[in-house]
């Protein structure tokens, strides 16, 4: 089974420099043929599909989407949430902010991190009825394959890219000992958030971060095999700095290539 992921896609209809809007959308559209092309099982967006919480932006992107031939699963990000809250965003995509599902003998738990209308505190939380929930999640899931996703990465574990302010979960301790409570089969956090690519290992668990859509044009297979999770990490776009992404609406577009944007996940294999 195959799992895919991408992080931050940021997608926009607005943007400051109007030359520059043809480029925007061939590059979203090849974004788009990328993450539904044949050769996955399923496929995950680990937040902030939008910038601006327009409802007209996430329902192209959901629409766009929906064109793959496997399941397309959605965690929200503080962008999708900047404006709207968690009820606008699962009127969009037909599902509630907290859910889990199976697939392939592994079980799948998407959270919720955003604090929603918060523009001044736009790290990421869970609040004791959500960490009471993960906890009853990770117990159901004893002796398989554990994959969380959230948005906001968990502080110390993907450094040095997790441990600035506003770019973790502020009570990761918490977490953290509900996670560690998994036995009998690895655990994978993946998140995004950071706009920068991260590994991590501590015990079973595995942590990956994944960078931003627009800067470096990129997304993520896992591939569970009875032995090992395979990792791989795809280029659908060779071309890095993207001219429009600076000219998104309240998106800091980093202008980084490969080499500046943190790791490329070569080499890394999880036992199963």
């Amino acid at each position: 089974m195959i799992a895919r992921f991408f992080a931050d896609l940021h997608y926009t209809e607005e943007i400051r420099d109007l030359s520059l809007d043809n480029e925007r959308a061939a590059f979203y559209q090849k974004a788009f043929d990328a993450f539904t092309a044949p050769g996955a099982d399923l496929l995950v967006s680990l937040g902030d599909v939008s910038t601006t919480s327009s409802a007209e932006g996430m329902r192209h992107v959901r629409d766009h989407l929906a064109q793959a031939a496997f399941p397309v699963h959605y965690v929200y990000g503080n962008h999708d949430t900047m404006f709207v809250n968690e009820a606008h965003m699962d009127q969009i995509f037909g599902r509630t902010a907290t859910y889990v599902f199976d697939q392939g003998g592994v079980h799948f738990v998407v959270i919720d991190t955003t604090n929603p209308f918060d523009m001044e505190h736009w790290g990421g939380h869970l609040d004791e009825e959500q960490l009471a929930w993960l906890s009853s999640e990770v117990e159901a899931a004893q002796g398989r394959p554990l994959v969380v996703m959230g948005h906001h990465a968990l502080f110390d574990t993907t450094v040095p890219y997790s441990n600035s302010e506003n770019h973790f979960v502020d009570n990761t301790e918490q977490v953290l000992e509900v996670l560690e409570r998994h036995e009998g089969a690895p655990g994978i956090y993946l998140c995004g958030h950071t706009h920068r690519n991260g590994y991590a290992r501590r015990g079973t668990w595995h942590f990956l971060m994944l960078a931003d859509v627009p800067d470096v044009s990129s997304y993520l297979e896992l591939d569970f095999h009875a032995d090992e999770v395979g990792v791989s990490y795809r280029r659908f776009d060779d071309e890095d700095r993207h001219p429009f992404a600076s000219g998104i609406p309240i998106y800091t577009h980093q202008g980084r290539g490969p080499a500046e944007n943190g790791c490329t996940f070569a080499g890394i294999s999880i036992p199963r």
